[in-house]
């Protein structure tokens, strides 16, 4: 009686609502191609991302390589791109899997989140070392492996080269000096019978 009640009030049924839900399911489950489509574009589209935030100027500028120790932009480089390539595994997945299945498409938003975060992060550390900016202090910013060594400027060691060169020059004249006054201090040679010969 209440369900008759409802029915004339609302103007549909529960049996009625059921019926249209399976209808619109049936609809769904034979024709995904619009949902598809977006799922690829949003996909093709999120995969951009990453490589478009990592084609900055020295980006694949190893400063462990050259003696300046492990830099926070070199780490969040290589964490980016890791992520990136967890989320390649995911992109089909999440393309082809049905409405209702949610596990590749949550992977995959969730290793292009990290990947796109850190890269974006690489790029400010990288943008604030081109433009001269000291970047902040913290946890992140000691080097690990490969510190650089404290050493002297390069005008320190042009002139260290220059002095260097100065006394290779006097020496170079002490020894012709040395060599021209041999002959007239001329050592006797002794024979082996026991007379001086000169």
């Amino acid at each position: 009686e209440c369900k008759d009640r409802c029915a004339k009030s609302v103007g549909f049924t529960s049996s009625r609502v059921k019926r249209e839900e399976g209808k619109c399911k049936k609809a769904c489950a034979s024709s995904p191609g619009f949902m598809r489509f977006c799922a690829f574009t949003g996909t093709a589209l999120m995969l951009c991302v990453v490589p478009l935030l990592g084609s900055y100027k020295g980006a694949c500028r190893c400063d462990c390589c050259i003696g300046l120790g492990c830099s926070a932009r070199v780490a969040l480089f290589n964490i980016a791109w890791t992520s990136y390539g967890f989320s390649i595994m995911w992109a089909l997945p999440s393309v082809l899997e049905d409405a209702g299945e949610v596990g590749g498409k949550v992977l995959f938003a969730l290793t292009q989140a990290t990947a796109m975060i850190t890269m974006a992060s690489s790029r400010v550390y990288a943008d604030r070392a081109s433009a001269g900016v000291p970047p902040a202090p913290g946890p992140t910013q000691m080097a690990i492996v490969g510190a650089p060594v404290a050493g002297p400027s390069n005008a320190e060691l042009q002139q260290q080269i220059q002095e260097l060169q100065q006394q290779v020059r006097e020496l170079v004249k002490l020894q012709t000096l040395q060599a021209s006054a041999a002959p007239s201090t001329a050592v006797p040679n002794v024979s082996p019978n026991g007379s001086n010969q000169f």
